[in-house]
């Protein structure tokens, strides 16, 4: 028996879980979800107009910061995917990899991790298919979220860290990739300076061993001066974003000064009273309840299995973040955990926990799993303790039972996310636009108007086009509203505008794009041909004087 047969029979479990886990990121990557969402398409075309012009859309030469659409999009995934759309072009598969193959990757750093945490192999591959068949996992592993790559990151630089009392060189590989995912994904901001705080504050005697101390130093440099860079630049980000905060909230601010006012009323003629609405009603109490409420909404069951279905880009249709089976694992596993408490991972593991809800529990939105995924994919090692014990005290018919459930949930998953989806869901993903766009062009038309009905339509028109970024830049023309977000008016031969009525539509060969909002209008118009859904779509088009 040779090396390689050896390696596969030892870690056969594993690799299948593994195998699964890419089949279920990489099956029909580019056409399920049929096309990209918006915020996709613009970190795809901005890559691909670095790579053609060293410059993204704003004419920016390679930016730290990308102000796309007003929302200010952090650097890493756009600086990441280049050298793959110079190899693969730009398409829905090149913007896309990059997140499918963090996604893959990160199946295997919860095995090494839970093997690190746990010294239990059986816990270690738990967690390990947990992850792989995870609804939430599957679902941002096949859309270029910059989230699911920064967890990569993250949970590769905390699996290091502990490698690291040993070979404490790793210290320095941690450093870097922490420095990577504050620029990928804002939520780092505050995960990682908790979760080194709490890593020093349970492991500061080794770290100051002699062996230890200079590759600790060179680490702490290292976090020290990419942090400060990273904040320095990206503080136009976290400026952006700060509306969102639950401390910015004017709503939240009048409530408690609504509130303050009433109990100090109320509490005038009786001092001790008066004195205990001082402490309660105090801005620090205040918020410091509405944030606490909000970290136990990221363990709410419902928040967990019972997804928001107005979050079309967030999840499964019909399927929760978790499955149901899921939350039995979960309280059995965090049981454990807590029962463990002293021991210094475990420790660790429920910080982790915590940390990983601060950045949706400070925002107005609440839970929300873009901030929450680093809770998320720490609660897999919780998941695989939960699963360990059951298994362990042989309830035979209760684990074949919860085996059962647990098998019908992923084929529900995969039947949701690659048969009903696509079929039912098709206006949210802006179907065919990619294809309408083509046609449109093969027409080869003078100009063409693009409906602002038609969600951030210019940033599609650009991508699916492959619209030479020079030209975008030159001649783009765009404005800003007051609350910091572009809209583009036009470039080169395209017009965006809301579709009123069609006086000024008197150019040879003009092609006009609407969706179905624009159909009546549309079909009312005259001059033209009559009204074409070529692809069954929500959009339409009509041309003019052809």
């Amino acid at each position: 028996m040779n090396l390689f047969t050896r390696y596969i029979k030892k870690n056969l479990k594993i690799l299948l879980i593994l195998i699964i886990g890419i089949l279920l990121r990489f099956y029909m990557l580019g056409s399920i979800p049929s096309v990209l969402n918006r915020d996709e398409a613009a970190i795809g075309y901005n890559a691909y107009s670095l790579l053609e012009t060293g410059r993204d859309e704003f004419g920016e030469k390679w930016p730290l910061v990308f102000k796309s659409f007003g929302d200010y999009k952090m650097p890493g995934y756009i600086y990441l995917i280049i050298p793959i759309i110079k190899f693969l072009n730009l398409n829905n598969f090149s913007v896309r990899l990059l997140s499918a193959i963090c996604g893959s990757l990160n199946i295997l750093v919860i095995y090494w991790l839970a093997e690190e945490c746990f010294k239990n192999k059986k816990i270690s591959l738990y967690s390990a298919f947990g992850l792989a068949v995870s609804p939430w996992a599957v679902f941002y592993s096949r859309i270029a979220f910059e989230t699911n790559v920064a967890i990569l990151f993250i949970s590769t630089s905390f699996l290091l860290l502990f490698k690291g009392l040993k070979k404490s060189w790793l210290w320095l590989i941690s450093a870097v990739l922490m420095i990577i995912s504050l620029f990928t994904y804002n939520h780092s901001f505050l995960v990682i300076p908790v979760m080194l705080i709490v890593f020093f504050g349970l492991y500061y005697k080794k770290i100051f061993l002699k062996k230890n101390i200079v590759h600790a130093l060179i680490a702490f440099m290292i976090i020290g001066a990419g942090g400060l860079l990273a904040y320095k630049n990206i503080w136009q980000i976290n400026q952006a974003k700060s509306i969102i905060a639950v401390y910015n909230d004017p709503f939240i601010h009048q409530e408690w000064v609504d509130q303050r006012v009433f109990h100090e009323n109320l509490a005038k003629n009786n001092k001790g009273q008066y004195f205990f609405y001082k402490i309660t009603d105090n801005q620090y109490t205040y918020y410091g309840k509405i944030i606490f409420t909000n970290i136990l909404k990221n363990f709410s069951p419902i928040f967990l299995t019972i997804r928001d279905s107005r979050l079309i880009w967030n999840g499964v249709q019909g399927i929760g973040f978790f499955y149901y089976i899921d939350l039995i694992f979960i309280v059995i596993g965090l049981i454990i955990l807590l029962k463990n408490r002293k021991n210094k991972k475990s420790l660790f593991l429920i910080s982790l926990l915590l940390a990983g809800t601060f950045p949706s529990a400070l925002t107005i939105h609440q839970a929300h799993p873009n901030r929450s995924l680093n809770m998320f994919w720490g609660l897999y090692l919780v998941i695989g303790l939960g699963i360990n014990y059951l298994l362990k005290k042989n309830y035979k018919k209760i684990n074949i039972f919860i085996g059962i459930i647990y098998f019908l949930s992923i084929l529900l998953m995969i039947e949701r996310y690659f048969v009903f989806q696509p079929k039912n869901y098709t206006t949210a993903w802006f179907n065919k636009v990619d294809q309408s766009i083509t046609t449109i062009n093969n027409l080869n038309p003078n100009e063409i108007i693009l409906s602002q009905n038609l969600d951030e339509i210019y940033i599609f028109y650009l991508f699916y086009s492959k619209y030479p970024p020079l030209l975008f830049q030159k001649t783009v023309i765009r404005t800003r509203d007051n609350s910091g977000f572009y809209t583009v008016h036009g470039f080169g031969n395209i017009r965006i505008k809301l579709l009123r009525d069609f006086s000024d539509f008197n150019q040879e060969k003009m092609i006009v794009l609407g969706s179905s909002k624009d159909r009546f209008l549309l079909e009312k118009g005259n001059g033209g041909s009559k009204i074409v859904n070529p692809f069954n779509s929500d959009l339409f088009y009509r041309y003019f004087n052809y």
